[in-house]
């Protein structure tokens, strides 16, 4: 009887231990690398949104929300979604690069969200006539905002990581021109040893300028500029930038044209299109991951 006793409280301590093991297993379930804890320290992850042809990408700090570009009205409630989704009810900054209207069309939106907050906008210096460029104005000044004016060379400092806007440094077009691309700001962002590029919709000669404000500066992850469009000066970006990862906002009714994705092969550059889904990227400030 004494070893059946002893057998028996044995198999009863096996049992406790595997209980207690699944118990484990399962509190994780469903916290997958989209949902870890961004919260932590020294942690910085990064998220190209699925938003058609046009950008948003979600930066998310220990203490701090980043957004640059808003999509365009119709895309709206995909950012505020995904951002109620990971319990986000306040975007510290929105960063826009232009005032095109699928970079602004879905700040209205968002300002209108009910139990949403924006605490700061920054924007660029140029000058714009357009019914997008006017109802963002409207819904800036209507939530009390005033947008801080970017300039070239300006820095922002979030936690661990330092955002550094490449703003044009002459005008490259008129007000009737509506010439966003040559408008475009472009925004770096350093996190310890890892490093990003927002390219913006830079085009033309803006983006030899762009490779003379960003002297020889590597990145490790870069958007694609203006919507995987081609232009000649492209090849030259993607071969002085020397980036690991890039993205391109488009969509299946506009996708990237084979020139550019020709561009990133050549350049030895992975690349990723939004198309096929949201790409996420994360960085602890040495090493950086990224997936689709």
């Amino acid at each position: 009887m004494k070893l059946r006793s002893i057998v028996a409280l044995f198999l009863t301590l096996i049992m406790c231990f595997s209980i207690v093991a699944c118990s484990k297993v399962d509190s994780s379930k469903g916290n997958d690398d989209d949902d870890m804890d961004v919260a932590a320290k020294d942690k910085v992850k990064i998220k190209f949104l699925k938003v058609g042809k046009s950008p948003c990408t979600i930066i998310r700090t220990e203490n701090y929300v980043v957004v640059i570009d808003a999509a365009s009205e119709d895309k709206s409630g995909d950012i505020v979604t995904y951002l109620a989704e990971k319990e986000i009810t306040t975007i510290d900054y929105l960063i826009l690069t232009n005032f095109s209207k699928t970079c602004i069309g879905g700040v209205s939106g968002i300002l209108k969200t009910a139990g949403f907050t924006v605490k700061n906008i920054y924007e660029p210096t140029y000058l714009k006539e357009s019914n997008a460029y006017t109802t963002y104005r409207n819904a800036v000044s209507a939530a009390g905002i005033t947008p801080v004016k970017i300039e070239n060379g300006d820095t922002l400092k979030i936690d661990d990581a330092t955002f550094t806007f490449y703003a044009p440094e002459k005008d490259y077009s008129t007000v009737e021109d509506e010439n966003d691309e040559g408008n475009s700001i472009a925004v770096g962002m350093k996190h310890g040893k890892v490093s990003f590029l927002y390219t913006s919709r830079v085009s033309g000669d803006r983006v030899k300028e762009l490779m003379d404000q960003i002297d020889g500066q590597t990145f490790d992850i870069i958007t694609a500029p203006d919507y995987g469009r081609f232009d000649d000066n492209y090849p030259s970006l993607f071969s002085a930038v020397s980036a690991k990862y890039a993205v391109i906002f488009a969509s299946t009714k506009n996708p990237p044209e084979a020139a550019t994705e020709g561009a990133l092969k050549d350049a030895g550059i992975t690349y990723y299109i939004t198309r096929d889904g949201g790409v996420e990227a994360k960085s602890d400030g040495s090493v950086l991951e990224v997936k689709q």
